[in-house]
């Protein structure tokens, strides 16, 4: 055998003891000293409980149940020091890297922890270049996040280079680098993530861009894609003593499904919003933080398809305006316009969570009559251009069905329309039937004006007034709950009867209305013909309807006040 040979033989052989006793060395007597090494390196207490050495692929001290501050602060099942040979060998006391494995971090700690080695000025005793976590649970005073996973870099003189840290399997990631005045400049991107607190938002893409400290975070810039929400904007976030949120929302653009449906309620409007504005909130707790969030800003939507009737279309907003005031329980809605069905309303409007109820107090102009009627029912009686004020209160509980869950007060102008299941120029027709009169072809008229009351699906209706050519009618009617239908109208009609008006009674139901001269106008009227020919029918007619105004029992019920005036 060779001198070279044996020379390695005997090298290997004095390897293979040098690492044999690294395993004999009794290292629990150590520990000691080496919690007191890593409590004055991290100016916290630090406790381990046990410790073991392996040579193998290179030197490492393997730390078993570590413990950082108190028994709740930082916790680890494992670390791992693995040390650089050469730079151990040229005399400086550098460590490679820590890996941290299962650890558990409780937030509060954590800034203690940090507070503490910002007030160590001396060098550092152990360089370190990399440090490295995974499967850390993250418990934060407002929630507790999992799978967290970190990286941190070192200088060789010791300084942080740079913070890597990642969640969800890496659908999050943020980075960090360090600035004076232990300020961090931070970036977080994020694809496919769901937002660990409700609503649970799933960011198709997420971007972030600011600074952080262990007291605040300032996000200067702030985009989102979510389906088809886009959103831009920017923020502020403060956490050392109260949790303040302030943020600037340049834009929010997005289909109202999609917006709803992060509330479970896909049901209540299609169409697009854009939302722009500011929004605010505080609290000691991220419970209470959300109670007391405030929005305030702009919205403007298109196409806007609000259902009121099941089965039916629903009512389409070609565009709406607004400002916004939202809170968690309630949304008001101010200089409120909305253009629809050719016309215009403008008011205000406001949602309640608590009751489940939309207030509103309007005006309308110009807005074409049939395609708002037929938006909610397929049974079109009237047409015209309307225009009018009232205020309007819907309770929007799904288990009380439209018009049932709707009160309403105000008043109403009709022009150039047509009610096109009654005619009321046959009905005044002096006739000695009291048989329903065909209505088959309506009634169109020039103005039809008057008062309207609603409640519990029942409407009353006041000091109406239409005029048509010939005619003109003034009365009151009552549409019940049940579809029947009560009231009476006093007709005139020009080149007849001169001031002569004809008492007509308004019965049957909204599927077949009837409209007929009363019993006591025309025995009246056959009354005073049989006695007095010509101008006895006249005064037999007069006094018949004073008759039927009498003792007629068709007049309306008095309605209730259905919305308190503010």
């Amino acid at each position: 055998m060779s001198i070279g040979k044996k020379l390695l033989l005997g090298f290997i052989a004095l390897l293979s003891l040098s690492i044999g006793s690294l395993y004999l060395i009794p290292l629990e007597t150590y520990l000691p000293q080496l919690e007191k090494f890593a409590s004055k390196q991290f100016q916290t207490p630090v406790k381990i409980q046990s410790i073991s050495l392996a040579a193998l692929p290179f030197p490492h001290l393997e730390l078993h149940q570590v413990q950082l501050g108190k028994a709740d602060g930082i916790r680890a099942e494992l670390i791992d020091v693995s040390f650089d040979l050469k730079a151990l060998m040229a005399g400086n006391k550098e460590v490679r890297a820590i890996r941290a494995e299962h650890v558990v971090v409780n937030y509060s700690e954590f800034r203690h922890l940090l507070a503490q080695m910002s007030k160590s000025s001396g060098k550092p005793i152990v360089t370190l270049r990399e440090f490295q976590a995974s499967d850390v649970t993250l418990i934060l005073p407002w929630l507790t996040l999992p799978d967290v996973e970190t990286k941190v870099s070192f200088a060789a003189d010791g300084k942080l280079e740079k913070i890597w840290t990642t969640l969800d399997k890496q659908h999050l990631t943020a980075t960090l680098l360090p600035q004076p005045q232990r300020h961090f400049a931070m970036q977080v991107d994020a694809k496919g993530w769901t937002t660990p607190l409700y609503p649970r938002l799933v960011w198709d893409e997420l971007h972030v861009a600011g600074v952080v400290s262990d007291q605040d975070l300032v996000a200067t810039q702030l985009t989102g894609v979510m389906g088809d929400i886009h959103l831009s904007g920017s923020g502020r976030a403060e956490f050392a003593k109260r949790l303040l949120v302030f943020a600037q929302l340049d834009q929010l653009d997005a289909p109202v499904d999609q917006l709803l449906k992060l509330s479970d309620k896909t049901e209540l409007a299609t169409g697009s919003v854009h939302l722009s504005g500011k929004l605010q909130g505080e609290g000691d707790t991220v419970t209470e933080l959300k109670q007391r969030v405030q929005f305030v800003g702009e919205v403007s939507g298109k196409q806007l398809q609000i259902p009121v009737v099941v089965d039916q279309p629903g009512v389409l907003l070609d565009e709406l305006h607004a400002q916004i005031q939202a809170q968690v329980d309630q949304i008001d809605l101010s200089v409120l316009d909305v253009s629809l069905y050719g016309g215009r309303l403008t008011g205000l409007a406001k949602w309640s969570r608590l009751d489940q109820a939309l207030q509103a107090e309007i005006q309308l102009e110009n807005i074409e009559m049939q395609p708002l009627v037929a938006a909610m029912t397929n049974r079109v009686v009237l047409n015209g251009k309307l225009a009018g004020k009232g205020n309007v209160v819907m309770q929007l509980s799904a288990q009380v069905p439209f018009p049932a869950n709707s009160s309403a007060e105000g008043d109403f102008h009709l022009k150039d329309g047509k009610l096109t299941q009654v005619d009321l120029v046959k009905a005044a027709q002096l006739s000695k039937s009291k048989q329903a009169v065909d209505s088959s072809e309506g009634t169109e008229f020039d103005d039809f004006t008057g008062e309207f009351k609603v409640d519990g699906g029942a409407y009353y209706f006041q000091k109406l007034d239409l005029s048509s050519g010939v005619l003109r009618a003034q009365g009151k009617m009552n549409v019940l709950s049940d579809k029947r239908i009560t009231g009476g109208l006093d007709a005139y009609l020009k080149g007849t009867l001169g001031l002569v008006s004809i008492p007509l009674v308004i019965s049957g139901t909204t599927d077949q209305p009837h409209v007929n001269p009363s019993g006591a106008f025309l025995a009246g009227a056959a009354l005073g013909t049989a006695l007095m020919p010509g101008v006895g029918t006249v005064i037999g007619m007069k006094i018949g309807g004073l008759l039927n105004k009498i003792f007629s029992d068709d007049g309306p019920v008095a309605a209730k006040s259905a919305v308190p005036r503010r």
